[in-house]
């Protein structure tokens, strides 16, 4: 699959999340995109569902494909992921106004799914305004027409808004989000400069990522400089790598997103990373892929930017970090950092 079609989320976010029930194919796809954090468009996505209140679980997004002849490769990717996120259940969502796309996938993907002894509990297009079932077995229930919905009336949508989810009207405004603030980039380079010959301590580095921490928006530009110098070396920035846990990802996502945006591009990949990292730790795969691509546009070999691409392709669910192969070499042996390494390391 090309790169603009791997998994572009690899679980839920971690985030407020309403408690509510969906009844109906319409609160489905007036649900997914505050699960997204936008509104899809010609994409298809699949959520897994867990337990026996099938509540939600995994969720991955791909763009769906343009090409007749790239059809069965889209489908053998979903079956992949499905695999080897052990899904048992799962709904399926393609939103496009377009069937002749969108029908050839959903088809393969329920036939292939439910040919692995995986349960479709729902398969659906959806073209903003009416949805279609592909699942749907009960005569007279849903006609070719199509049944309208109405997202931004729904139950759901609102309780989403009360949790605070956001929704914003295309994955380019996610991306945004990542945009080069360019009023401070050069009062950032200049700051750098001045570190030349006059290295922070380490306790100094401390403080500021505990300071970014708690209000990344209270960081000044030379403060900024002094964490993407401490960040140029690998063992700096794996000091920092380490210490990024699923209970603090969402800190660390504002701190290092609010840090790789003010970076100048040649400083700038660990941060990005760390940040890319960070939004995935925390379930928001889509804002990991943004952030990776955003580091790889700059240094196409810097190499975890590599891994968190490798990461959100396969699908890798943040629950598995912990029993990451890598985390637990990382952590054997001399164990993890007890405290901030010598700047000379």
């Amino acid at each position: 699959m090309s790169k603009k079609s791997r998994a572009t989320r690899s679980a839920r976010s971690t985030g407020p999340v309403p408690r509510t029930v969906l009844k109906s194919p319409s609160d489905i796809v007036a649900i997914i995109p505050y699960l997204l954090g936008f509104d899809p468009v010609e994409s298809v996505v699949v959520i897994g569902l867990e337990g026996p209140r099938r509540r939600f679980g995994p969720c991955f997004r791909l763009d769906l494909v343009d090409e007749p002849c790239d059809v069965t490769a889209q489908v053998d990717y979903i079956e992949t992921l499905v695999r080897h996120l052990t899904l048992q259940t799962v709904l399926l969502v393609a939103f496009s106004s377009r069937p002749e796309q969108a029908d050839p996938v959903m088809d393969g993907v329920c036939a292939i799914l439910r040919d692995r002894q995986v349960e479709v509990h729902e398969a659906l297009r959806a073209d903003g305004q009416r949805w279609w079932s592909y699942a749907c077995d009960r005569p007279g229930c849903c006609t070719p027409e199509g049944t309208r919905y109405d997202a931004s009336t729904s139950r759901v949508a609102a309780e989403a808004v009360l949790a605070g989810m956001p929704r914003l009207p295309s994955r380019d405004a996610l991306r945004k989000q990542f945009d080069p603030d360019t009023d401070r980039q050069p009062a950032v380079q200049d700051a750098l400069g001045a570190l030349v010959g006059r290295p922070p301590r380490a306790a100094q580095i401390a403080d500021l990522i505990d300071k970014g921490l708690r209000t990344p928006g209270a960081l000044d530009d030379g403060e900024v400089a002094v964490l993407l110098w401490w960040l140029q070396t690998m063992p700096r920035r794996d000091s920092v790598w380490v210490r990024i846990a699923r209970p603090t990802a969402e800190a660390h996502f504002a701190l290092w997103s609010h840090v790789m945006r003010c970076a100048p591009d040649d400083v700038m990949p660990p941060a990005g990373s760390l940040a890319a990292f960070s939004a995935w730790l925390k379930g928001t795969g889509v804002l990991a892929s943004h952030a990776t691509d955003r580091v790889l546009a700059v240094a196409p070999q810097y190499s975890m930017a590599h891994l968190m691409h490798d990461i959100l392709a396969s699908a890798v669910h943040p629950d598995q970090w912990d029993e990451h192969i890598w985390l637990a070499s990382m952590s054997a042996g001399d164990g993890p950092y007890d405290g901030w390494p010598d700047l000379a390391g």
